[in-house]
């Protein structure tokens, strides 16, 4: 049984449709670019993105049209194919704001992570300098800030190398000592 709706699209004219018929697929865009529009509007699409998802669905039925089997499908097959065009640009946009949420969240933890460690640093640098300072020995420092060996520090100073790693040994404890009291007072939110 046709309706008022298929009888403006004969059967010759279908077929042509079918086939690609420029001047049918004129008619049947000018027949259903409107109602198109309406839909995408009620299903909240702006009038930017609109025009390029009718642009889309339109394309689509051109190149797809030998897959539907009556004209009275055609209507069905435009509105249901816009919306899900339209469903599918608001799913990558949601995906794309997620993915921008998870940059931005891995550059503030890479930033934090940074800082962290620039703070490590310096801390470890000033116990480093404030030992070398209390003992009058630079051992620690040229060990550790200048990265010589400790037959290199041995051969600077004129000393056995068991001299130097013992002492080594020695100013590495008390530098555990304070670097955990140091964190210690961080975390306890004292300078």
């Amino acid at each position: 049984m046709q309706t008022k709706d298929d009888e403006w699209l004969s059967s010759d004219d279908f077929v042509r449709l079918q086939r690609g018929d420029g001047a049918v697929f004129r008619r049947v865009y000018e027949k259903y670019v409107g109602l198109v529009q309406y839909v995408l509007r009620r299903c909240g699409v702006d009038a930017a993105s609109a025009d390029d998802i009718v642009q889309e669905a339109f394309l689509r039925l051109f190149r797809r049209a030998a897959e539907i089997q009556q004209p009275a499908a055609i209507k069905a097959w435009l509105v249901t194919t816009a919306r899900n065009i339209a469903l599918d640009e608001r799913r990558k946009r949601r995906h794309l704001v997620a993915t921008d949420r998870d940059d931005v969240a891995e550059e503030a933890d890479a930033s934090v992570e940074s800082a962290r460690r620039e703070l490590e640093i310096s801390l470890v640098g000033d116990l480093v300098q404030d030992i070398v300072r209390e003992t009058g020995d630079s051992t620690l420092s040229d060990f550790y800030v200048l990265g010589r060996s400790a037959k290199e520090i041995a051969a600077q100073k004129g000393e056995a190398i068991s001299t130097v790693t013992t002492r080594l040994s020695r100013v590495r404890q008390r530098f555990q000592e304070r670097l955990r009291a140091r964190i210690q007072l961080l975390r306890d939110g004292l300078p």
